[in-house]
């Protein structure tokens, strides 16, 4: 399944991973300082007042791109139509997970068309696996859209009336429309607290230096072994030794490691099979009865 087009989800602030997503327009910036606060906080005392506001939101921002790229996954609602492609199967797997109304008001899936047919399927012809759950059996982990069979009547938009017509998705590349609210939420519709703590974590590394700063550098990427003695083979290992991620700090690896999503499912194809031509079909064996 191609990645997600997330150009084509509605913009979003990252200090809204620390507070309200929308906040009171009147406010201007200073709307957004009770997630400063937040922020600063969840970094620790020593941010409680540096670096400047524009320092902390650029390495929040780094910290969210870093997240996103490590974990496939976005822990903000955002609102928009993904391209999906169709399984030939009854069920559609989506490449985010989708907010539920009981996370956010008037989340969830809004619309589904087909190709260019822009009639959307009726929505009792399918069911949303959307919203939060436990490990395990989390909607979260696998969101998917499963058609079902209506009531009565009607037939698939954009198949032809008769048997199967309701029962799976049409097989293609990006040919399924779904318009939903999108995101990887707890169950209260808010960033997840170990994805707030994890962009904390990563905040806080981004400001730890410059590339012209090579003290700054120096720390960050300080190996496992930090001395040796060659002869009595004396080792002493550094605050990394137990790391091993993309990071080498052990707690950012184990929260970006918990909050990564699953591969996604793949549904291979029938294998091809060999049919006979119809005119050879006289020239075969006479099978009985």
């Amino acid at each position: 399944m191609p990645s997600p087009d997330l150009t084509a989800l509605e913009a979003v602030n990252a200090l809204a991973h620390f507070g309200d997503q929308d906040p009171d327009p009147a406010e201007g910036e200073d709307g957004w300082e009770a997630s400063r606060t937040a922020l600063r906080a969840a970094m620790g005392a020593a941010f409680a007042s540096s670096p400047a506001d524009a320092d902390l939101e650029v390495a929040l921002a780094e910290a969210v791109a870093y997240l996103e790229g490590a974990t496939g996954r976005i822990f903000l609602a955002r609102a928009g139509t993904l391209k999906v492609d169709g399984t030939g199967t009854h069920r559609l797997f989506l490449p985010l997970p989708v907010v539920s109304t009981g996370q956010l008001e008037g989340a969830g899936v809004t619309e589904i068309t087909i190709g260019a047919d822009t009639t959307p399927l009726d929505s009792d012809g399918y069911l949303v696996n959307d919203g939060a759950g436990l490990p395990g059996r989390d909607p979260r982990d696998s969101p998917t859209i499963d058609l079902v069979a209506p009531s009565s009547g009607g037939s698939f938009v954009s198949r032809p009336p008769g048997f199967g017509g309701w029962r799976t998705w049409p097989e293609g590349v990006r040919n399924v429309n779904v318009t939903a609210t999108w995101g990887y939420l707890d169950e209260n519709g808010a960033t997840p607290l170990l994805a707030r703590k994890a962009l904390a974590g990563l905040a806080v590394r981004a400001l730890g230096g410059t590339w012209d700063d090579r003290d700054g550098l120096d720390d960050l990427h300080l190996g496992a072994v930090t001395t040796e003695s060659t002869r009595d083979r004396s080792v002493s290992y550094g605050e990394r030794a137990g790391g091993g991620g993309i990071t080498t700090d052990r707690e950012l690896d184990l929260l970006i490691a918990r909050l990564r999503a699953p591969p996604l499912p793949r549904v291979p194809r029938a294998p091809r099979r060999r049919v006979r031509d119809a005119r050879d079909a006289l020239l075969g064996p006479v099978r009985g009865y």
